[in-house]
């Protein structure tokens, strides 16, 4: 399982990333920052990607990659979307990340939402 953290700020991040490696060892887990988005997602083709709205801007991304969307504000929301569905879910946790990491592992980046 690969999956790319491109959110921002960087220790944002990088709080995901470290929180990821921890939870699921197996998976293999790549930081990128927005700007360079799109090359990384062609060239370390991950499972999911965590981005925000910088990432989101950038458009270009395949329609089917589960991703996570984090939706800073005066709450931290999220949208879990796959193959144009999305869930909206009031401030997002570390768990519902782990959740939609196990439901990819086991359904496949294309039946996930």
């Amino acid at each position: 399982m690969r999956i790319l953290v491109a959110n921002t700020p960087l220790m944002y991040r990088e709080a995901v990333a470290v929180s990821l490696r921890l939870s699921r060892p197996d998976a293999e887990v790549m930081l990128g920052d927005p700007p360079a988005l799109y090359g990384r997602v062609e060239r370390f083709d991950p499972h999911l990607i965590v981005l925000d709205r910088d990432g989101l801007l950038l458009g270009g991304l395949p329609a089917a990659l589960p991703r996570l969307e984090i939706l800073l504000g005066a709450t931290m929301d999220g949208r879990i979307g796959a193959n144009g569905r999305s869930v909206d879910i009031e401030n997002v946790g570390t768990e519902d990340l782990l959740a939609l990491v196990d439901e990819v592992a086991e359904t496949g980046p294309e039946e996930a939402e």
